[in-house]
């Protein structure tokens, strides 16, 4: 569930190429005390999550991440192994760290 990034090695010749990856960030806010708002707040922190350590919210994480990815945030999904199921894979979401960098930097308060 990774969100596309234009890379070099992926723009097409006709692309210029994006040296600043927040050139063409426009990511909208969810809506206020929503899950996606209370994600959002936990990701922008810098924190990243399972859906193990999300139960207390909500049973679906994954739903909550795609309503994220609509809004326009990149969200990353890195497989790690189920703390009760060792051979199974869960996903650990989180934002990239330029992400965390451009929302530090504007002063936004999305509270």
């Amino acid at each position: 569930m990774r969100a596309a990034t234009l890379t070099k090695a992926t723009a097409a010749p006709e692309q210029q190429w994006l040296f600043n990856p927040t050139d063409l960030f426009y990511p909208k806010l969810p809506n206020r005390n929503s899950l996606a708002w209370r994600l959002l707040d936990v990701l922008l922190a810098g924190n990243s999550l399972t859906q193990i350590e999300w139960l207390d919210n909500s049973w679906r994480l994954g739903a909550t991440v795609w309503d994220l990815i609509r809004l326009g945030w990149p969200i990353d999904s890195h497989p790690v192994p189920h703390p009760d199921k060792p051979d199974t894979a869960i996903a650990r979401y989180s934002l990239p760290k330029w992400v965390i960098a451009w929302h530090d930097g504007i002063g936004a308060n999305h509270e």
